[in-house]
């Protein structure tokens, strides 16, 4: 979740904040350029996969939502996973708490932090 909320703040970043303007790889306004024959004339991939599966090696604002994505989904593939056995040893009420506490609302204040953390530096 701490990787998902820095690799988020990095993206967003990169879309509101102006982050990397000038590097090619990080710079927005170039992303078409690093996907695309000849961006704007010939929008066919610039090489296999360029527009499709392989998008997230273009530039830094694709890459950046690819980790947050993978990592998120990872971080809560991970968290469910091992909530059968856990949830043995609570009761009723003990159980929804463990699951509101545990396995939703921490995960989302871990990913927030981090968010918040790197992107007011950025």
């Amino acid at each position: 979740m701490a990787v998902s909320g820095t690799a988020k703040a990095y993206h967003e970043a990169i879309n509101y904040k102006k982050f990397g303007r000038g590097n090619d790889f990080v710079d927005i306004r170039f992303s078409g350029t690093r996907k695309y024959k000849d961006f704007p004339n010939d929008t066919r991939e610039r090489y296999f996969g360029s527009k499709t599966f392989l998008v997230w090696t273009t530039d830094a604002n694709h890459l950046s939502k690819t980790v947050d994505i993978t990592f998120l989904s990872a971080g809560i593939a991970l968290n469910v996973l091992d909530m059968k056995d856990e949830l043995k040893e609570y009761k009723g009420w003990q159980k929804v708490g463990y699951i509101g506490l545990r396995k939703i609302l921490y995960p989302i204040l871990i990913r927030g932090i981090f968010f918040e953390a790197v992107y007011k530096n950025l």
